[in-house]
């Protein structure tokens, strides 16, 4: 466990906004001088609490401006299926995230395209069939298209956390 006080929350809430900003600006933000702010950046990325940096990128600028979620229900829950779901998964570029579900689907898709034209087109349902026709393990039950990114995923905030939270696992 990691002891997370004040200090370190601030740490965390300027890095989620910038996190190429450099350790002077940091401190200033946070009120701390530059030597413990910087070994405290350190401590909280050993411990893997920061576990990395990463852009973000704005989908419209890239021309991809439709979502669709597609539901997936697995065949059977084997680890050897759910390894073969992840591979294909790692594989496609246009499913950004994957989630698993409770209720009558196992996960949820979420797939981005150049437009509604191409969700439509490809229509994800008969998509993630004929993918894995050779090879049946799931089948998709809802096609959800959406005309444009309405609120793009962003990192965890930690603001969003109640102050008394204050340990993370290894």
């Amino acid at each position: 466990m990691v002891e997370i006080d004040h200090h370190d929350r601030n740490i965390l809430r300027v890095l989620q906004t910038d996190g190429k900003i450099g350790n002077q600006e940091l401190a200033e933000k946070v009120n701390l001088s530059n030597s413990p702010c910087w070994r405290r950046v350190k401590k909280l990325e050993e411990a893997k609490v920061i576990d990395g940096y990463v852009a973000m990128l704005n989908p419209k600028r890239l021309d991809l401006s439709a979502m669709a979620y597609v539901h997936i229900a697995l065949l059977d829950h084997t680890q050897q299926t759910i390894e073969m779901l992840d591979d294909f998964v790692a594989l496609q570029e246009q499913i950004v995230e994957c989630s698993s579900i409770t209720g009558p689907n196992d996960y949820v898709l979420k797939i981005i395209e150049k437009d509604t034209e191409s969700l439509l087109c490809k229509s994800y349902c008969d998509w993630a069939l004929s993918v894995h026709q050779r090879q049946t393990l799931f089948y998709a039950r809802k096609n959800t298209p959406r005309h444009c990114l309405s609120k793009p995923s962003r990192p965890f905030i930690w603001n969003t956390l109640k102050h008394g939270v204050a340990r993370f696992l290894r």
